[in-house]
């Protein structure tokens, strides 16, 4: 796994990645038979990974302009950088 884990990504945790893979790898058996039941075997493994991704998640914004840790605005999505979401309403598209 270590092999395969692009470090320039950032820091992977291990056991959630391994988990992905290889859950990934049964969903893309050929037979249908062998695949995982998506409503309970994946969204087990999903869910569990959503749970550890949002407690470490780090901020979307930049606390200084020379950070390296933190991800480019063009980056992230429009909307979620949106900082007053009572006014998303209004805006005119």
């Amino acid at each position: 796994m270590h092999s395969i884990i692009d470090n320039c990504a950032g820091s992977w945790p291990f056991v959630q990645a391994n988990q992905l893979a290889h859950i990934g790898l049964r969903c893309a058996e050929l037979s249908r038979r062998h695949r995982p039941d998506l409503t309970v075997d994946v969204w087990k493994v999903v869910e569990s990974l959503m749970k550890v991704a949002s407690m470490t998640a780090r901020p979307l914004s930049c606390t200084t302009p020379s950070d390296d840790t933190c991800i480019p605005s063009y980056f992230i999505c429009p909307i979620l950088q949106v900082n007053d979401r009572h006014n998303i309403s209004s805006i005119d598209i």
